[in-house]
């Protein structure tokens, strides 16, 4: 009778156990490198030295799996269990990630959590990387560990070429460029806000990141006009003594507009007159058309109620900053209200000029970004308590140049995808 021998732990061929260990190990070590490195925060070198790494790493698989392919350590890192290992890593990572809430700075993370200072599991989260994960050790070695078993498992099937791995390493070094180039590139990647103000003397060329760094820009902005367009406000009704706010009872909400005839509930409701812009007169306590800044939106509104005639009419404003809101008063407790419009989108005129003086006007609208030189500029907000006559415009600016790699790596992606689905019909 045969008698089973097992096998020595680190013996050839490793296997599952041995990557289990592996990513174990590398788990320890990031936590020691992070509790001993502190508030370091390890950044990638920016262009060219990025790239030159990044060669020189790729150089260095290709090298390793052509001259070194009967190493016993080589041929592990190339092999599925590898793969698998450094798969199932990568994703506890991401598990970690998705379920710890993120935050740039430890401050940002004291404001989120409102105390002066961390305490309990906050304490040990946060000296372990796990708050802010894309920057820790922790991802890094991670990382380092999923591209290299990535980068071997290409090689393997790449040297020597045959046709029939075509479609497998499309896909293998489509996803290896992808993370490679969104991981390294992001020492390159810019992202500021931009506060501009209305008039040709508040011409501006000053960025702040997200973190309240000031950075001056190689550009100029001038907000030659912002602007808001609007939907039509609501009608609802208000109980004071319940505090209970009613919406009407169908999909289709009650909408202001010029002479027309509605049902709200058990209410007839008929606008007599509507006026986007309006001031109320306050000789007559009644609204009149008005362009002038600080202006409302307001209606002259006659409700009925259908099952005794009870009829209620009057103004009803939304009111702002300046005005105050008018209600039309059923009874003490009761009345109908015009909430504020819902914005439709908002947009802003500005010129940019480079420092050479040449002039772009552009017209960048919520949602919609411009590209300006390498960078994408978005509409991103607005001196929201002076609501549509904002003299201010704020702007997220974005110049990310590794972002062309990263999508040809996609496409290469799912031109592998194409292929071997393509092959695959062909076979059958």
């Amino acid at each position: 009778m045969s008698k089973k021998i097992s096998k020595k732990l680190f013996a050839h061929p490793w296997k599952y156990k041995e990557g289990l260990i592996i990513s174990v190990v590398i788990f320890i070590l990031s936590v020691i490198i992070e509790l001993v490195t502190g508030d370091f925060i390890f950044t990638f070198p920016r262009f060219p030295v990025n790239l030159g790494a990044i060669v020189i790493y790729t150089a260095l698989i290709v090298f390793l799996q052509i001259s070194e392919k009967d190493n016993k350590i080589i041929q592990w890192i190339g092999s599925s269990p590898a793969a698998i290992v450094s798969i199932l890593y990568v994703l506890f990572l991401s598990t970690l990630l998705g379920l710890t809430p993120q935050f740039d700075t430890k401050e940002a993370l004291l404001q989120h959590l409102n105390v002066p200072e961390l305490s309990g599991k906050w304490v040990l989260l946060y000296k372990l990387g796990i708050t802010n994960m894309t920057d820790s050790w922790l991802f890094l070695l991670g990382m380092v560990l999923f591209l290299t078993t990535l980068g071997f498992v290409t090689a393997k099937r790449a040297f020597p070429f045959n046709k029939k791995n075509f479609g497998f390493l499309l896909n293998h070094f489509g996803l290896y460029v992808v993370l490679v180039a969104a991981v390294a590139g992001t020492s390159d990647k810019q992202d500021f806000a931009v506060i501009t103000n209305k008039g040709s003397e508040n011409t501006t060329n000053i960025a702040y990141s997200w973190t309240g760094e000031r950075y001056s820009l190689p550009f100029y902005f001038n907000l030659n006009e912002f602007s808001i367009e609007e939907y039509n406000p609501k009608l609802v009704y208000y109980n004071a003594q319940h505090e209970e706010v009613v919406h009407q009872n169908n999909e289709t909400p009650f909408q202001f507009k010029d002479n027309i005839k509605g049902e709200f509930d058990n209410w007839l409701i008929e606008v007599k007159e509507y006026y986007e812009n309006a001031w109320i007169d306050s000789a007559t306590q009644s609204f009149v058309k008005s362009e002038e800044p600080g202006n409302v939106q307001a209606a002259y509104i006659i409700a009925t109620q259908k099952n005794n005639d009870d009829k209620f009419e009057g103004w009803v404003s939304c009111g702002n900053i300046i005005s105050p809101r008018v209600n039309l008063f059923l009874s003490d407790n009761e009345y109908f209200v015009m909430l504020e419009p819902e914005i439709k989108k908002y947009m802003s005129d500005i010129d940019v000029t480079d420092e050479n003086g040449n002039k772009t006007n552009l017209i960048i609208e919520v949602n919609k970004p411009k590209k300006y030189k390498g960078w994408k500029i978005y509409q991103s907000g607005y001196n929201e308590k002076m609501g549509k006559w904002s003299n201010s415009s704020t702007f997220q600016i974005v110049s990310d140049p590794w972002l062309p790699v990263v999508y040809i790596g996609l496409f290469m992606l799912l031109a592998g995808a194409v292929y071997i689905f393509w092959i695959g019909k062909d076979k059958k």
